[in-house]
């Protein structure tokens, strides 16, 4: 065993390849575990921010979580798992804003709750509160077994059967409230290839296996998220449908279908009054017409695009072959007669959203192995 002093941690964690090279200046300035650390590359450890457990996933199933903010008061978490859509505010799962009254309560292995027409099935997930008696239960969540239109039993979130034998006896009252969920088209091997954008209440969802979706929010407790009706759709079957999207100079644009991985589609620009057409790809001469145009990055290659960004001054293209960019023709708005697109960096991405800080934007380079970015610089 060797001993040496560590003055700086720029190395960060390192594999087991490196634990007998001694000799290698990496090992005198890497770690073998730096958990909870951030290492910077001017030598110290930064503390990582801690998180906050809030819930358990549907059916502890794996899940995607994704930021829907509205405004700085109003940010939600969307969890996708298999098949569904939950929806979380201020720390808390949603539920229901509608409730089941609970007419008893058996103290029995497993415990049965009497609800009249509860509506709910197997494995629904429902909050329980305001029972006399019985409190044991209240302020929890369960996961239910349907017995019938007027009972079912409870198990906890991680499927054990609930045993309320031993439970204080219900005297009365008391409600179900069951947890709001939407149904999502994105089944679990698909949950980390779809690509969203949003703009105020509505957040639109693309993924080429599926026809395109809109996620739109009421309220805090009503969402609807499903397919919808495009005016000229050019989306209309397999092989057609986009994996990319993103909101641009009042236009909605998505990009590569399996059948043009190059080509790009943007919607109408917003009419006389400011009233958006995104969903709206009637093309045309006029400035506000829609716009259909490929791609090429100058390689030679089929410009693959993987994801779109909108940034001030143009349209961000993310291919295999290489970041380009499309604005028009400089400073102008970008209409069917006046863009241009033309090649940024010469590196291709890989097909992971990218994330956008002000003007400067961050995403992987293909193989995932190199994160890149750059800035605009308005000067």
């Amino acid at each position: 065993m060797i001993d040496t002093f560590l003055s700086t941690f720029s190395g960060g964690e390192v594999s087991e390849e490196i634990f007998g090279r001694y000799d290698s200046e990496l090992y005198k300035t890497a770690l073998q575990r730096c958990e909870n650390f951030f290492s910077l590359t001017q030598g110290p450890l930064q503390y990582r921010g801690g998180s906050t457990y809030i819930h358990p996933t549907r059916l502890q199933q794996v899940a995607r979580t994704e930021r829907f903010k509205y405004n700085d008061e109003q940010v939600y978490i969307l969890e996708f798992t298999n098949a569904k859509l939950r929806i979380y505010e201020d720390a808390a799962v949603t539920i229901n804003s509608t409730s089941k009254d609970i007419t008893g309560v058996s103290a029995a292995d497993p415990c049965v709750i009497t609800c009249v027409g509860h509506g709910f099935s197997t494995n629904d997930e429902v909050y329980i509160s305001g029972i006399v008696g019985m409190t044991e239960l209240n302020g929890r969540f369960f996961r239910i077994v349907d017995l019938g239109a007027n009972s079912f039993s409870l198990k906890d979130l991680y499927g054990n059967v609930v045993d309320s034998s031993d439970f204080t006896a219900y005297v009365s009252d008391g409600t179900a409230t069951i947890v709001y969920e939407l149904t999502s088209p994105y089944l679990l091997a698909d949950l980390f290839q779809f690509q969203f954008d949003q703009e105020g209440n509505t957040a639109y969802f693309v993924h080429r296996s599926y026809a395109p979706y809109k996620l739109i929010r009421v309220s805090a407790t009503s969402w609807t998220f499903a397919t919808y009706v495009r005016t000229n759709d050019p989306f209309t079957g397999a092989d057609v449908y986009p994996g990319a999207v993103a909101f641009y100079e009042g236009r909605l644009v998505m990009a590569s279908t399996n059948d043009n991985p190059d080509r790009e589609w943007l919607s109408r620009a917003p009419d006389s009054a400011g009233v958006t057409r995104y969903d709206d790809f009637t093309t045309g001469a006029d400035a506000d017409h829609a716009i259909i145009t490929s791609v090429a990055t100058g390689s030679g290659d089929i410009a693959y695009i993987q994801w779109l960004a909108g940034l001030e001054r143009f349209l961000v293209i993310g291919t295999e072959g290489g970041v380009l960019g499309m604005d028009g023709n400089g400073d102008d708005a970008i209409t069917p007669t006046n863009y241009r697109i033309r090649p940024i960096d010469p590196v291709g991405v890989q097909g992971i959203m990218p994330v956008l800080n002000g003007q400067s934007i961050f995403y992987m380079q293909k193989g995932s192995r190199t994160l890149r970015s750059f800035d605009y610089d308005l000067l």
